[in-house]
């Protein structure tokens, strides 16, 4: 799907490029001549940088749209910084997931069930942006004179590339997940409960403190019906490690490989090491030796694990039986681990630090 997506975006550009060069009466060679190239080198370095602004104007889209809907923000966040509505602060993030340049968070409307509470608006809020300007640049080409044209033309591509790489309904772009949600009421009870925890996690939730009935899709096995289940398994995962019923957690995850492929997954890098985690802890070397290599031959795997401190430590404590380097691990600080968690999650993992410490200490005694 994503070459076919990087075929039909390609398309579009070569069909924009058409239409500006008809629609000013220019061919190639007349528009080579046309332009100087100190202008055409100056324009495209303001195009690939303008990019930045439309990712900012792509977030603005879904927070606009998502307040005349009825959302609230939840956090505002851009490439290594995040601002948390609650909080009413700014932090930098050393956690981003590779890939996400932007992200507007915002909690649904209070009222209504699942089924009746809106999502369009709010999913397709950047997209109308991105279109909108995209359209406005492209436009000016037409009527500005001269020269100038081309920097409207240029300048409406990053926008138009922004819209086409979020609105083809695939993975988990604006548009895969429009299309997901319009599937049946199970993926849109799932989309709205992932928000839904999210804001929990913010107000500072811990996992042990979320209600059973966000997890109701998981008892009757529904949530397989939907990707959007992703999300609820992986976090009633945490819940059942948060309370160290490590069989439950297993459980899961086993189900979770039954259905999907973890690399295909926009959570891959945390997947990997929570499996990686609970093959250690119940001592299935093999299984742990395999999913290692495979962590390793991935860099955005590997770099995740790298500041797992946890999986690391039980890794080498279960698998390899090298307790320094398991204590070594433990003690392992980095001036990014805390950087994107939440209390949840690092509270999570301090606990799982003195549970693995009690097994340290008595191996050491």
């Amino acid at each position: 799907m994503k070459i076919i997506s990087k075929l039909l975006t390609f398309v579009a550009v070569l069909a924009l490029g058409a239409g500006y060069l008809v629609g000013n009466d220019l061919t190639i060679q007349g528009f080579v001549n046309s332009v100087p190239f100190i202008q055409l080198a100056i324009v495209a370095l303001i195009a690939v940088y303008s990019s930045y602004v439309h990712i900012i104007l792509h977030e603005l889209g879904h927070y606009i749209f998502g307040k005349m809907t009825g959302y609230q923000l939840i956090y505002f966040q851009l490439p290594y910084f995040r601002y948390e509505a609650k909080k009413k602060t700014f932090s930098k993030l050393g956690n981003r997931i590779p890939g996400m340049m932007g992200q507007c968070l915002m909690q649904p409307p209070v009222k209504g069930t699942y089924k009746e509470k809106p999502y369009f608006l709010y999913l397709a809020g950047g997209l109308i942006v991105n279109f909108l300007t995209a359209s406005l640049f492209y436009l000016g080409s037409f009527i500005i004179p001269g020269t100038i044209s081309f920097t409207f033309f240029a300048l409406s591509i990053p926008p138009f590339l922004l819209f086409m790489a979020n609105v083809l309904p695939y993975g988990f772009t604006d548009g895969g997940v429009i299309r997901e949600l319009r599937k049946s009421e199970v993926s849109r009870t799932l989309y709205f409960k992932q928000l839904e925890l999210a804001a929990l996690f913010e107000e500072g939730k811990e996992f042990s403190e979320i209600p059973d009935s966000y997890f109701s899709e998981i008892g009757d096995g529904t949530y397989t019906e939907s990707k959007m289940g992703e999300y609820i398994l992986l976090i009633a995962y945490q819940k059942y490690v948060a309370e160290l019923d490590f069989e439950k957690a297993d459980k899961l995850l086993q189900a979770y490989q039954a259905n999907w492929n973890y690399l295909a997954s926009p959570y891959a890098r945390i997947l990997a090491s929570e499996i990686l985690f609970i093959h250690a802890i119940f001592g299935r070397k093999k299984e742990a030796e395999q999913l290692m290599a495979q962590i390793e031959s991935y860099p955005l795997l590997k770099n995740y694990y790298d500041h797992s401190k946890v999986t690391k430590a039980a890794y080498q404590f279960f698998v390899k039986t090298n307790v320094a380097e398991a204590t070594k691990n433990l003690n392992q600080t980095s001036t990014n681990s805390e950087a994107g968690f939440n209390e949840a999650e690092l509270s999570l993992r301090d606990n799982l630090v003195n549970w693995l410490e009690s097994y340290l200490g008595s191996e050491v005694r």
